[in-house]
């Protein structure tokens, strides 16, 4: 049980889906109809302004936000479960080494989210598409003409993955002791640093026409460097860490 066994650990994703499978349903219908609702509202003009065109290129900016919400719930729903006490007890009890419940921890929320939300955002954009065609066929015409599905929102997507997968995971498992609010604090300032310092030179300097998918990808690969050093920290931690026996099973 030292080395990394893909069955094994096979064996191990399919009993934490197994565990998690009805939330997960649930995150994806949520998804699904927050999408339909920002479609709407866009739609409607309720919290954007401008002419038809302007308020339906505003979808994909809603569609980011709550596909990071999604995101962040699922990532917490798996590690969460790691730091209660029976599900923890559970979870190092499993015939399994170190190595493979952390990839796990790491790939499995990823995996289960880039599902969960390429269904919910098909289905949505399904129904938002079928209703808008025999509903309103000229809106159809306009959103058809918006050169909105895509770019931005995958884009902006790679960077919340590297973002949320690298940092937010090995954030909690270093972080989940307490009584270390200075070293909590440090930590937090030097991950600013390191996300937003970077940023703010690349806007500066770059200024050609494809300057947003350039600093997302120079910014991405600054906090995969950043996840790197992060999850290398957080696997020794993990190594060593011990359920917190006092915390009650939610």
């Amino acid at each position: 049980m030292e080395r990394f066994n893909p069955k094994r650990f096979w064996r191990l994703c399919r009993l934490r889906y197994a565990e998690n499978r009805r939330t997960l349903v649930l995150i994806m219908l949520l998804s699904m109809m927050g999408l339909l609702v920002d479609r709407v509202l866009c739609m409607a003009g309720v919290f954007v302004s401008g002419d038809m065109v302007d308020r339906l290129s505003r979808i994909d900016k809603g569609s980011m936000i709550i596909g990071t919400i999604a995101l962040v719930y699922v990532m917490q729903l798996f590690v969460d479960a790691v730091q209660r006490r029976e599900t923890g007890i559970r979870f190092f009890m499993l015939p399994a080494t170190n190595l493979e419940r952390y990839v796990l921890l790491v790939v499995e929320p990823l995996v289960c989210f880039f599902v969960l939300w390429l269904v919910a955002w098909c289905g949505a954009e399904l129904i938002w598409r079928l209703c808008l065609y025999y509903m309103f066929p000229d809106i159809y015409a306009i959103y058809l003409g918006i050169d909105k599905v895509g770019q931005s929102i995958y884009v902006l997507f790679y960077v919340a993955v590297i973002l949320f997968s690298g940092i937010f995971m090995p954030f909690k498992i270093l972080t989940n002791e307490h009584g270390k609010m200075v070293s909590i604090v440090l930590f937090v300032i030097l991950l600013v640093a390191a996300i937003l310092v970077p940023l703010l030179i690349f806007v500066a300097l770059i200024e050609t026409i494809h300057s947003g998918v350039v600093v997302a990808v120079v910014w991405g690969a600054i906090l995969l460097v950043v996840a790197v050093v992060i999850h290398n920290k957080a696997y020794d931690r993990f190594c060593e860490y011990e359920v917190n026996l006092k915390v009650e099973e939610k």
